[in-house]
């Protein structure tokens, strides 16, 4: 997921100006908004395949219950998700 994360933000930095936080900001989310709807509903589907990835793998390493596991999978998987919308 970092790997994605990172290359999400180079591609969202590659023609950012830093001349003034604001000019920064106006390119990066027009940068971001640009890639349209369908890759964000793919990466939400790739999140939904990370929270079973994750899930699992707590439940079955860590012994924990699935309940638990569940939670801190959603809120990894889905918090980069909307990071990666910004």
């Amino acid at each position: 997921m970092p790997s994605i994360l990172n290359a999400v933000l180079a591609f969202a930095l590659q023609s950012a100006s830093l001349d003034t936080p604001e000019a920064f900001a106006r390119q990066f989310q027009s940068t971001v908004g640009s890639t349209g709807l369908l890759h964000g509903a793919f990466t939400f589907l790739v999140a939904g395949w990370q929270t079973y990835i994750y899930t699992e793998g707590l439940y079955v390493e860590f012994d924990a219950d699935e309940g638990s596991a569940l939670v801190v999978a959603v809120v990894v998987a889905y918090g980069g998700w909307l990071l990666s919308l910004f």
